[in-house]
């Protein structure tokens, strides 16, 4: 088990966070596993664990933990993408521009849209604890570092008008992950999102390296039916449980 003191959240959702890893393995001593997290509890705490520890749902259920969502992991390379001449035509009609933090408007826009309540189906959304808002903020936050810490954003224009963005980053093993991504608000409803996450495949191929595993929320169906009629390959599936004292 990994224990990972989540002190970044504590500006985003102003408690003190524990995140707990499960691995292959962790269930073989239920109460000794127990044990360790309730030791390193804090305010809110969250718990991943692969598909293959569903039997840990109900002891942790009985300990306090709720379900929320599950996270698919897929993955894809531009070269495996299924789409029609019409999808593709689209796809080559969309072009992309870099952002920066030192360009206000551009920032401005992207963190209104966000703030509109673009991640509306994720874990802190939903939670009556936190909401949207938060959940808004949490992800102004998230992308701030991330471009400070060298992640690239892209913002991509169809017929002259900005549509969506996607944020772009650098892994160990030199692939690089699209970890976040959204369509504005006047466009979530346009069925553009497919050639979007297209154009995250082939910015990444054009950049020489291979796309990394993403994770997309069980609790945003339009998003992940979307990932399966692209081709994407559904690699694993974690459970996500969480707890508030």
């Amino acid at each position: 088990m990994r224990v990972i003191k989540a002190v970044w959240e504590l500006e985003n959702l102003g408690k003190h966070t524990t995140e707990f890893e499960l691995e292959p393995g962790d269930d073989k001593e239920l109460c000794d596993l127990i044990a360790a997290i309730g030791a390193n509890e804090q305010e809110y705490n969250v718990i991943k664990l692969d598909s293959s520890l569903s039997s840990l749902l109900l002891p942790l259920a009985q300990n306090g933990y709720s379900f929320i969502e599950s996270q698919f992991i897929f993955l894809a390379q531009y070269d495996d993408l299924k789409m029609n001449s019409i999808q593709q035509r689209i796809a080559n009609s969309i072009s992309v521009r870099p952002m920066a933090l030192d360009d206000s408007d551009a920032m401005q826009r992207l963190f209104y849209e966000v703030s509109l309540g673009m991640f509306d189906t994720d874990r802190i959304a939903l939670d009556p604890h936190f909401g949207v808002q938060v959940s808004a903020k949490r992800y102004i936050n998230w992308l701030k570092s991330a471009m400070q810490g060298g992640s690239q954003v892209y913002e991509y224009i169809y017929k002259e008008k900005p549509i969506g963005f996607s944020a772009i980053k650098d892994m160990p093993d030199a692939s690089q992950e699209p970890f976040l991504g959204g369509m504005y608000d006047e466009f979530r409803k346009s069925g553009l999102g497919m050639v979007i996450v297209a154009k995250d495949l082939q910015i990444i191929a054009n950049n020489g390296t291979k796309a990394a595993p993403v994770a997309v929320s069980s609790n945003n169906p339009a998003v992940w039916k979307l990932y399966l009629q692209l081709g994407y390959t559904l690699l694993q599936v974690k459970h996500v449980l969480v707890k508030h004292a």
